[in-house]
């Protein structure tokens, strides 16, 4: 079974000052076209900005009656919407009677659960794989300072080659002989 991918759509933070949502505004019921508006976004999210459905293997264009439905608008707002919206040019009618939201594949996004599992993952840091390639990167060329060294660092420099050694017998620890 392929991975379902799930889809969103992405409006700009200038959404209601863009020209057409301003104009739009200003119009009767102008709140609930935007509403609307946004809704179709949604809707079409997932394929490519048509507004269609898929039943079985057949793909059926909504119309007017079908959007008024599914959204729960009226009837009557959905078809001066519909209007208003081709002529601003926010929906554009195909020669094959199905509409298509003008600019939709630069508000969607998407992303498999798998991905999203993995996204919020590295949110939280717990990425290893990201983590430590980027640590990697960071010390590039650098010497590590946590780099064990022969001697021990508490080891005075006078003791010379001759360091102590330590044994273990049933009676604690002794100072056992120099090595050679």
């Amino acid at each position: 079974m392929a991975d379902k991918r799930y889809y969103w759509i992405k409006i700009k933070s200038d959404f209601f000052d863009l020209p057409t949502i301003d104009w739009l505004q200003d119009q009767k019921n102008g709140c609930e076209y935007i509403v609307l508006y946004q809704k179709l976004c949604l809707l079409s999210a997932n394929s490519g900005g048509e507004l269609v459905r898929k039943v079985g293997d057949m793909i059926i264009p909504y119309d007017v009656k079908k959007i008024a439905e599914v959204t729960r608008f009226k009837f009557d707002t959905v078809v001066v919407a519909m209007g208003l919206y081709k002529k601003i040019g926010l929906i554009v009618e195909r020669e094959d009677g199905v509409f298509v939201v003008a600019g939709i594949g630069e508000m969607v996004g998407s992303e498999t659960k798998w991905a999203e599992k993995k996204r919020l993952q590295r949110d939280k840091g717990g990425d290893n794989v990201l983590r430590l390639s980027q640590k990697f990167e960071d010390k590039k060329g650098h010497c590590e300072d946590n780099v064990p060294r022969r001697v021990p660092p508490d080891v005075p420099k006078s003791a010379g080659t001759n360091v102590g050694t330590h044994e273990r017998t049933d009676e604690g620890t002794h100072q056992g002989t120099s090595a050679p």
